[in-house]
């Protein structure tokens, strides 16, 4: 299936490239049978997450890469990914790559949309640290027309990067105030070359004449709700023979020479209108018998 390219421009982004403090990450110790219970105490060296600032996409789905950068070796982690895109994305699932390739994850769609990740890697394997690299990659489908901006960012609950003592070690990552801001740029062609319609268009017939099946080629530069009749001579409508929404591209319907009632229709003129709620095309058929 052709799919229409997207241009994904970046507006604004956490971090291109991570700037993480090789610095002690700290939190607060809340076991209770500790003798530095309510203490803020050092968890290990910092490491970071942000956003790629690349992101893939077609007119049906859109990747999206996340990066770490581990100041030690880590062993799991767990975060929230949000998405502002007005309902045009889906999670569909996040794999890990890179400095976690091999490790296994899950994942958690919640009521508000957002998806949480938990990962670690059953052998107990660690990160290569030092370095900023891919770390998990997460694919979206996209349901509707996308917005002209798109915004992705971690919740702020129960973010986690785990070293080798199960200390939490995030110390930066993309949130609510620092998000990765996309802004959606079509592009007028398709895979393979053959270019999206300007035009709203309805073609001739083929065969026309026909005996007993024409088909009906239409084009559509951007995704409409179309409804695709046939009418007698008398302008009675006989037949609907689409309703429905379509993607932008070029289409084609066939028509077998029957009406809504499944009854074959008479030798005779009849014409197919094609109508987007906005602009309606007419083209005239000859039946045959």
């Amino acid at each position: 299936m052709k799919q229409l390219l997207l241009t994904i421009l970046l507006g604004s982004v956490f971090a291109a490239d991570l700037d993480c403090p090789n610095e002690t990450a700290y939190h607060v110790d809340l076991d209770s049978t500790s003798a530095t219970f309510g203490e803020t105490i050092a968890s290990g060296q910092c490491g970071c997450l942000g956003f790629n600032s690349k992101a893939v996409a077609t007119d049906s789905t859109l990747s999206l890469q996340i990066n770490l950068f581990d100041n030690e070796p880590l062993r799991g982690f767990q975060l929230t990914l949000i998405e502002a895109s007005e309902g045009a994305l889906n999670f569909e699932w996040a794999r890990t790559t890179g400095k976690s390739n091999g490790w296994e994850v899950w994942d958690t769609s919640n009521p508000d949309g957002s998806v949480t990740l938990l990962g670690f890697d059953l052998d107990g394997s660690e990160t290569q640290a030092g370095s900023e690299g891919a770390f998990l990659e997460v694919l979206f489908s996209v349901s509707k027309i996308l917005p002209s901006h798109l915004s992705f960012y971690l919740g702020e609950e129960e973010i986690f990067l785990s070293d080798r003592d199960g200390e939490n070690v995030i110390c930066g990552y993309p949130d609510k105030q620092n998000p990765l801001t996309l802004e959606v740029n079509r592009l007028s062609h398709q895979i393979g070359g053959e270019m999206i319609p300007e035009n709203f268009a309805l073609h001739p017939g083929f065969p026309n004449p026909f005996n007993p099946t024409t088909t009906i080629r239409f084009d559509l530069p951007v995704d409409s709700d179309v409804r695709l009749s046939v009418y007698d001579i008398a302008g009675r409508e006989i037949l609907v023979l689409v309703q429905d929404r379509f993607k932008s591209g070029k289409h084609s319907v066939e028509w077998q020479g029957v009406t809504d009632s499944g009854q074959l229709a008479p030798s005779g003129i009849y014409y197919i209108r094609l109508n987007d709620g906005k602009v309606s095309q007419t083209r005239k058929l000859t039946l045959l018998k």
